[in-house]
This record gives C-alpha cells, structure tokens and sequence, in this order.
C-alpha cells in the first residue's frame, strides 16, 4: 500500500461508506475467507457477493476502483485497511 494522507483517505472512506456499509462488508469478508487464511477465486469475489446481496445499486467496480486507487489490489487488503482507520467509518 502506498502513503496517503489523512484527507485523502477520509474522503475514500466516505464515498465507500455511500456505497455500501464498510462495517457489514468488513465482517462479510472477514467471515467467508477466514479471515484472510482462505481467499476467494478473485481478488474481489466476495465483495462482490456482499454488494449482490446488501447493496445491489452499487457497482463492484466503483468500489475496486476506489481501493486500487489507493494502491489496495484485493478485497482482504482492502479489509486490513478498513481495520487500520476504523475510527473514519462513520
């Protein structure tokens, strides 16, 4: 992952928190790759499956595209990163 600022980050975590709920995703995540021990077939296959199911308006590729915009090239990364500014998540 690369260095980003505090606002650069802040404003990821809130289009992300638009899209979807970042706390529910985490979790989903979390849960269906044992916590990163078992990833999915994709690099973001169960966070597609987490959008397909509790938020079918948003688009898997607006999200990726925000997390690989900040350098995070998988779903368990992106949940780690979550992790690290948990206190942003509104």
């Amino acid at each position: 992952m690369t260095h980003t600022d505090n606002t650069e980050i802040a404003r990821v975590i809130t289009l992300l928190s638009e899209m979807c709920d970042l706390i529910g995703l985490k979790t989903f995540v979390g849960r269906k790759t044992r916590h990163g021990r078992k990833p999915g077939p994709s690099a973001w296959h169960y966070t597609a499956a987490y959008l397909q199911e509790y938020s079918p308006a948003t688009k898997l590729e607006d999200v990726v595209q925000l997390f690989e915009g900040l350098g995070i090239a998988n779903e368990i990364r992106a949940c780690v990163w979550l992790t690290i500014h948990d206190e942003l998540v509104p």
